[in-house]
Order: structure tokens, then C-alpha cells, then sequence
């Protein structure tokens, strides 16, 4: 299938060429050359569906097992517990997708500071935006914040409002009874002064049964972004216009039903020997993630770390932003989603 970030066009590439001057000393000259038809990518999409649905069963399943241990002394507190894990699932499920498909929000009137400066780098600031988006729709009734969640992944889920809205009005009920502040009052005369266990139990079912929903609509809908897809056309974008993914790095299965990365040394190696050093140093940067003792040899003989200055510097923040996200990538992930032991399996 073909790659949607892939591009064929003409390329001007450089080379750094070290020859000796009159007196002895190095001299290094850049050399600019034209490559025809080289394959260019677009940056791709961080995220990772199997970390979505990974996240949202691990909420499930966590609802589920208070939902069948609540009884006459814990049912609020268990019930508390499973409407915040409800909306922590959603906050992180419609920041991870914010994150991935940050042009949502560019039409978003986002608040600064009263001193209206900031003073941290691009993806500590799109962070920012996200989070005020975030809170802006978190206020208010639960069924108008699910009902915007949903707009943002930009999936279909079917749910009562009133019911909902009755979930809604029992957490504030259980959170807000014993207060005394006025403020409150109005908030008092409206909600039931006791919550019961059985209408309880009932609405943190209903929880689960939304989350199992959005799960459902967010594994047919990001089915394509899997974290083998996310590696290569990371890969393509920053180093697969002079290296094949497939040739260099491997996919293996472990016992678990995890992917497993296992680059080919022996081949990368080889291919340092021809690489110029900004190649060299780009490359690097991806085999430091998986951590080898392999990569000492390498780096030793090729020394690729003098060249930084020459690198594309939009990769490289790229790069360092796609590492920190998910430190995990290069070293195989460290969750198991039902929808990737279907795939394995298949």
C-alpha cells in the first residue's frame, strides 16, 4: 500500500568531505549534489493505537473489578473512583489524539498567563494548548463533556444524556453533600441527599459499558496507526531517503505477543562505512533508543557524533519529541492490546 507521506521528487543533498590542508591540519569542504528521484515524507502522526485502547481497557477492566467488589460501606467511595477514571480515560484519549491531529486547534482561543509570555519550547506548548482546551469542555454536565470528547476522536458512541446527566448528579451528590458553603446550596436543594447502592451500581456499569463503546469506535477508527506503522514512517521521514527500514531493522514476536525491534547490526555496520557523517550522526540518534552493546563497535570505528551542526534541525526536534512520547518504541512496547493480539494472531 502506499505510503500517503511519501513523495517522489528531485533532492538536493550535501556531503561533508575531509581532506588535509598545507599544514597538516583537517579541512572539511560541503559538497551540494542533486539526487533524482528520492523518496520524501511528510513528518507522520504521533500516536500509537494499541496505547489508546491499552489505556482504556486498563480503565475498564479497573471499573469493572470495583463495580463487583462495592457494598453498603464502600459503593460511593468505589463509585467516585470509576467516574474519575471515566473522565481520566477520556481526557487522555482526546489529548492523545489533540496531540496527533494538532490543526483541531487552531481555530481554539487559548488563555496565557496574566503576564501573557511563554517561555517553553513548540511541543511543551502545544502540551499547553491541549490542556486548556481540555479544561474549557470538562465543566458542566457529563453528557455535553462526552459528547465533546467524542467530537474531537472524532467517533460515534451511542449514550443516554440522561442517564448521563443522573451520573452526573449522583457524583455531585455523594462530593457535595456535607458541604457548607453557599455556594453549594442551590447545588444541595437539587441532588438527593443519599445515593443508593443499587442506582449506583447501575451507573458504574453504565461507565464501563460507554469506555468498552469508545473502545470499540477508536479501534476501527485509528486501526491504521499501529506502532510498526508510527516506526516506519518515522523512519522514512528522518533517514529512509539513504537507508531501507526493512533491510536495517526487523520485527520478531515475543512470547507474550509483543512486537519485538531487532536491528540488523551486522547490516548496519556495513552500511556506516558508506554513509557521509551527517548520515552517519541521524542514524545514531535512532540506534542509541534501542541500547546496545553492539552500537559501541559502531559508533567507535564510524565516529558519526561531528556532524550535529549540519542536521536537518526540524528532524531532529522531531526526533527528540517522538522519543520522549514513546520511549518505549525502539525497544519493543510495553503494552498487550486486544486489538494487537489480533493482529499477531491473524
Amino acid at each position: 500500500m502506499k505510503n500517503p507521506n511519501e513523495k517522489i521528487e528531485t533532492e538536493t543533498r550535501q556531503m561533508i568531505v575531509e581532506s588535509s590542508g598545507e599544514n597538516g591540519e583537517i579541512v572539511r569542504k560541503v559538497i551540494s549534489f542533486e539526487v533524482f528521484g528520492t523518496k520524501k515524507y511528510g513528518e507522520p502522526r504521533m500516536l500509537i493505537v494499541e496505547e489508546l485502547l491499552s489505556d482504556l481497557e486498563a480503565n475498564c477492566n479497573e471499573i469493572e473489578k470495583y463495580t463487583k467488589n462495592i457494598n453498603e460501606d464502600n459503593f460511593k467511595c468505589n463509585f467516585i473512583y470509576a467516574y474519575s477514571l471515566f473522565e481520566g480515560a477520556l481526557w487522555q484519549l482526546a489529548k492523545s489524539i489533540l496531540y496527533a491531529f494538532h490543526e483541531k486547534l487552531k481555530s481554539e482561543k487559548v488563555q496565557f498567563g496574566e503576564d501573557g509570555e511563554v517561555s517553553f519550547d513548540g511541543s511543551d506548548m502545544l502540551e499547553s494548548f491541549i490542556e486548556e482546551k481540555l479544561k474549557m469542555i470538562s465543566t458542566g454536565k457529563l453528557a455535553n463533556h462526552f459528547e465533546e470528547i467524542m467530537k474531537i476522536v472524532e467517533v460515534r458512541v451511542n449514550f443516554d444524556k440522561d442517564i448521563l446527566n443522573n451520573i452526573s448528579r449522583a457524583r455531585n451528590s455523594i462530593v457535595h453533600t456535607n458541604t457548607t458553603k453557599a455556594e453549594n446550596k442551590e447545588n444541595r436543594a437539587e441532588l438527593p441527599k443519599h445515593a443508593k447502592k443499587s442506582d449506583i451500581e447501575k451507573y458504574m456499569k453504565e461507565l464501563k459499558h460507554l469506555l468498552d463503546d469508545v473502545y470499540k469506535a477508536i479501534s476501527h477508527k485509528y486501526k491504521d496507526y499501529t506502532q510498526k506503522r508510527l516506526l516506519e514512517d518515522a523512519w522514512n521521514y528522518t533517514v529512509g531517503g539513504y537507508m531501507s527500514f526493512e533491510t536495517l531493522i526487523g520485527f520478531d514476536k515475543s512470547f507474550d505477543n509483543k512486537i519485538a525491534v531487532r536491528p540488523n547490526f551486522d547490516t548496519i555496520e556495513e552500511a556506516f562505512k558508506g554513509f557521509c557523517s551527517t548520515e552517519k550522526a541521524m542514524l545514531s540518534i535512532w540506534l542509541q533508543q534501542y541500547g546496545s552493546d553492539n552500537l559501541y563497535d559502531i559508533f567507535k570505528e564510524n565516529k558519526p557524533f561531528k556532524a550535529w551542526a549540519w542536521l536537518d534541525r526540524k528532524k531532529l526536534i522531531f526526533l527528540a519529541t517522538l522519543f520522549n512520547r514513546f520511549p518505549y518504541l525502539m525497544d519493543g512496547h510495553d503494552f498487550a492490546s486486544e486489538l494487537q493480539k489480533e493482529k499477531n494472531n491473524g
